[in-house]
């Protein structure tokens, strides 16, 4: 029975997430818009288990599927069932996740179209059936490129959106896959992908030997002024600006790729390090394995590791930072990064060369110290604050004779506790005070607005 396309569409959408899964299969293989029709045999066996549903699933029969245009007839040489272009673009708009991101063959096909419609427009006779034609196909053309792009500008968004949630779940140590990987695959996304879309709507592009899509828009709408054809050049020109509008929500998730991809590879380039130096411990390790030797310690001045220059000060760091590092699993990695950042920020001073003396707490000024509370009751508690210790330190300097660090210690001593607890924000990097005779190092505190809460 020929069941008419309404029909199996219906039908086709009880079964929604069956079909989504054919779609996945067919993203995966990358043959086109074929999968194994063993798999549709399968499904169709396991629903026709379903007598409540008889009228659907009859529809959803092979030869059905295939007299109403949803279906190809399937491949005998490889048992390929092949999914029609209108069923895979329906299934494909309704979950967007699933669509493909365009690729830079795709935006070259687009491209090259173009250029090919506007050569043939060019050529034609004002009026004539062939003018016609070409034009046709060129709106067609140009509403297929508008809809792709803004189908791919969603299927981006979704994309950097895993990326950003596998970086995430590797900055805590949540997930199995490794720097490197992740950074492939971000590298991957940008170039084939990201990229394209951005060159296709840049006038600056560059194609040997032909024009770029905006060149062949421009050229065609500078065709129709030279004709008179005003109107058909205005259509052209609004056509272009619709598509080039594009060019800025491509850019806003680029950047977002880019700043990914930036961070991954400078952990990537840690990471490659590691991986680097761990395996020239291994290699020379492999000679006192397994029996070689007896009686063998690894000791700091081992013969069989003495070269590896990446182990020096491991045993004196051991001695002043393993309080720091036996932490427990959970969350392990986000607080060695926290341990990490915080070393990597802390400014390098010279064993040698450091004059000034470490500070000290004096409480013999107790008059003094009365006047900082009232100088700190002064201070605005309303607005934000980038750096709370730099405020305090910045105020008293200009209110008090013969200010030092210690006046900043009265300072904060008052003023903290004046502070909304819930509106303070601690940042991971180290900041310094100094005056004459003192330094102060301390981690970064901001204050923020209540209504940022």
């Amino acid at each position: 029975m020929l069941y008419s396309r309404v029909e199996l569409i219906e039908s086709v959408l009880k079964y929604k997430k069956h079909f989504l899964l054919f779609v996945d299969q067919i993203n995966e293989q990358k043959n086109g818009l074929g999968f194994p029709a063993i798999n549709y045999a399968i499904f169709h066996r396991e629903i026709s288990k379903d007598k409540d549903m008889s009228w659907y699933i009859k529809r959803l029969e092979l030869p059905s599927m295939i007299d109403g245009g949803l279906f190809l007839d399937p491949d005998k040489s490889d048992g390929t069932l092949i999914m029609t272009a209108v069923l895979y673009e329906l299934l494909v708009f309704i979950d967007t996740s699933r669509n493909k991101q365009l690729s830079l063959a795709k935006f070259e096909s687009l491209r090259s179209q173009t250029v090919q419609v506007k050569n043939n427009i060019v050529i034609s006779e004002a009026g004539s059936d062939d003018r016609t034609e070409h034009l046709q196909v060129f709106w067609e053309l140009i509403n297929e490129i508008l809809t792709t792009f803004k189908e791919n500008i969603l299927v981006l968004n979704i994309k950097v959106d895993e990326i950003a949630s596998l970086y995430k779940q590797l900055d805590v140590g949540e997930v199995s896959v490794n720097i490197d990987e992740l950074y492939q695959v971000t590298q991957k996304l940008y170039e084939r992908h990201m990229q394209p879309s951005l060159e296709f709507i840049d006038e600056r592009t560059l194609i040997i030997g032909s024009e770029n899509f905006v060149q062949a828009i421009d050229a065609l709408y500078q065709f129709f002024i030279n004709e008179d054809d005003v109107p058909t050049a205005m259509a052209i020109l609004y056509k272009s600006k619709s598509i080039s509008s594009y060019y800025k929500d491509i850019k806003a998730v680029s950047d977002r790729l880019v700043t990914y991809l930036h961070n991954l590879s400078e952990h990537r380039a840690l990471f490659m390090a590691v991986e680097h130096n761990y395996k020239k411990m291994m290699d020379a390790l492999n000679e006192v394995r397994e029996g070689k030797g007896r009686a063998l310690y690894i000791k700091e001045d081992a013969e069989s590791i003495d070269h590896l220059r990446s182990l020096d000060g491991l045993s004196a760091h051991s001695q002043g930072y393993s309080a720091k590092l036996e932490r427990e699993p959970v969350g392990f990695m986000a607080q060695f990064k926290s341990h990490y950042e915080l070393t990597l920020n802390k400014p390098i001073k010279s064993k040698g060369s450091i004059s000034k003396k470490r500070l000290q707490r004096d409480n013999s000024t107790k008059k003094r110290g009365e006047y900082i509370m009232y100088l700190m009751f002064e201070l605005s508690r309303d607005e934000a604050i980038t750096d709370i210790h730099a405020y305090v330190n910045d105020h008293l300097t200009n209110n008090l004779a013969n200010f030092t660090l210690i006046d900043t210690l009265y300072g904060l001593d008052s003023f903290l506790p004046l502070l909304d607890k819930k509106r303070v924000r601690q940042q991971h990097h180290r900041a310094r005070l100094e005056d004459d005779t003192h330094y102060f190092e301390y981690i970064t505190l901001n204050y923020i607005k209540g209504d940022q809460l």
